[in-house]
């Protein structure tokens, strides 16, 4: 599809303990292990990779960061700003269950409308596995040079739609998270951030 797809690489993995962007799995990074799941589906497939580049993949964009240190916002600004198609796919480097039918039903569900199509499963919504319009690159440059990091705050000025999803967001949080690669779907409830929970509180998305 004319659309580019951003993995976001750049986190510091606090509870894991170590890099886990460069974690091998069977001696696959799982950069690696998800573009070679659903990369395919894109013309475009952008890393962004934190302060510097560090996995030079062959056709492989890297974008660093333009304010480094500062969370997913960042990154997902420093990929908007690299992205080479309107709409974009961006998701964390950490979720290997994704597939590319998941993503093929999200894009389904973008339109002018709309400028993010996010999912959300059981009340808890997934803001690192969703669509990006490039309009949205503007809007989080602004938020970033006022020190506003918080993703949830673009959702307040972007007009987004939820979609109702399965849930495929097992993510790797912690050394102990690698053995369930392949088996597990989901994580427990607890692994997610109570601010998270609030905002689908406020917005209705609790049911």
């Amino acid at each position: 599809m004319r659309a580019s797809a951003v993995i976001l690489a750049g986190g510091e993995s606090r509870r894991f303990g170590s890099d886990k962007s460069l974690l091998r799995i069977g001696g696959e990074l799982l950069v690696e292990r998800s573009i070679r799941e659903w990369g395919w589906l894109f013309e475009d497939v952008v890393i962004a990779c934190g302060a510097k580049k560090k996995f030079f993949l062959p056709g492989v964009a890297e974008a660093v960061d333009i304010y480094p240190g500062r969370g997913p916002l960042g990154g997902v600004h420093a990929g908007l700003g690299a992205a080479r198609f309107a709409w974009t796919f961006v998701v964390a480097c950490d979720m290997p269950g994704i597939d590319a039918d998941f993503i093929t039903e999200l894009f389904e569900q973008a339109g002018d409308d709309c400028r993010i199509v996010l999912p959300r499963h059981d009340g808890i919504l997934e803001p690192l596995c969703g669509l990006y319009h490039k309009d949205c690159f503007s809007v989080a440059g602004r938020m970033l040079s006022e020190n506003r990091n918080c993703i949830l705050e673009m959702y307040d000025v972007m007009p987004v739609r939820y979609v109702m999803t399965k849930n495929c967001f097992f993510n790797v949080n912690y050394p102990s998270d690698v053995d369930g690669i392949g088996r597990r779907t989901k994580n427990n409830s607890c692994r997610f951030k109570r601010r998270l929970v609030d905002f689908c509180s406020e917005k209705g998305l609790n049911v």
